[in-house]
């Protein structure tokens, strides 16, 4: 029977493997220029309200409770400008904003802020990780096969066009599984053929 994660032993030292840089800056841009903007929307419609100013607990109760708290403390028909700006949270085609709500945060002042320490989780929520010690096992295994190829490569770069097909031409398996080097005429390279003749 297979194990699954939660029931492998974590390595005491995980090592990083990749940020996916492209959807950090999705994110973080989408943050930013939709999020807080609704966000500071639905600020400004609770002020209205004259029930005290915009804490933390309001706050969570607006992203996380669907304004419960302040339900109770407010008649319905008051409630209308709140719940239409909230609404844009829910709008279609942005629901990875139910993800995103968890970075912005509220500062002493009431201001809607993305902290560094949010902008530092962000980052942390794009990233890979190998947290098992087999998996930093994996990784570094990997690691090292690219950078032998990468010492192949570039010998060999006059021969090989840069693409991923190219990349899986360069190898084969033998009959028992074992990956080895497509055949190749070696002589024929640039690498060969572009040497000073020898007097």
């Amino acid at each position: 029977m297979k194990s699954t994660l939660k029931d492998i032993p974590l390595s005491p030292d995980p090592v990083f493997v990749h940020l996916d840089k492209g959807e950090f800056n999705r994110q973080l841009n989408l943050i930013e220029k939709v999020l807080i903007p609704i966000l500071n929307q639905i600020r400004i419609e609770f002020l209205k309200l004259n029930i005290g100013p915009f804490t933390k607990q309001y706050f969570d109760d607006i992203l996380f409770n669907d304004c419960m708290l302040i339900r109770s403390q407010v008649k319905p028909n008051k409630l209308i400008g709140l719940l239409i700006a909230c609404k844009e949270l829910q709008h279609p085609g942005r629901f990875e904003l139910e993800i995103l709500k968890d970075f912005p945060s509220i500062d002493e002042t009431g201001e809607i802020v993305l902290t560094d320490e949010s902008i530092e989780a962000l980052r942390e929520f794009n990233s890979i990780y190998a947290i098992t010690p087999r998996g930093v096992e994996l990784f570094r295994a990997h690691k090292a096969a690219a950078e032998a190829l990468n010492e192949f490569y570039q010998l060999a770069e006059g021969n090989i066009d840069p693409t991923p097909e190219s990349l899986t031409e360069l190898f084969l398996f033998d009959l028992k599984g074992k990956i080895i080097p497509a055949p190749r005429e070696y002589d024929l390279f640039g690498y060969v053929t572009s040497q000073e003749p020898q007097e």
